[in-house]
């Protein structure tokens, strides 16, 4: 008899994608920050967890939302009102079934007007990532 059963579950892959240029929006609507493709060969969910640390120009009232989609679907959101111009941050979404095939899983980001929300991983110590796995069996 076995001392540990593993769970129900089985990951088919995992893709890590990070922002790799430093980047700013002005967009008082949401705009594309990452994008990630992903090609599933069976009916599976996708666990998708996005983190971001990003500054504004605006410390008395930084308004800065965050979104995942897949597929142009919007699936969670994340903002703050922030006033010290740091913020950091995570979204996670279970997202599924999802038929077989390429999926876009994207991090969309926007600021309030007068603001600048920058992101820079060069320069600063900002980041901004998505990391999704695939889930093949066992979720519901």
């Amino acid at each position: 008899m076995p001392l540990f059963t593993p769970p129900p579950t089985s990951s088919a892959q995992t893709i890590y994608t990070p922002l790799a240029v430093d980047t700013t929006t002005t967009s008082t609507t949401y705009v594309n920050l990452i994008t990630q493709n992903i090609i599933i060969q069976e009916e599976s969910y996708l666990l998708v967890r996005a983190s971001f640390s990003t500054s504004d120009s605006s410390s008395a009232s930084g308004q800065n939302y965050f979104r995942i989609t897949v597929d142009n679907i919007d699936y969670v959101y994340a903002g703050a009102e922030i006033f010290t111009c740091i913020q950091s941050g995570s979204i996670v979404a279970k997202v599924g079934p999802l038929p077989v095939g390429d999926h876009i899983i994207n991090l969309d980001w926007q600021t309030a007007v007068g603001n600048t929300l920058r992101c820079r991983p060069v320069t600063q110590n900002e980041q901004a990532s998505i990391v999704t796995t695939e889930v093949t069996d066992g979720v519901d």
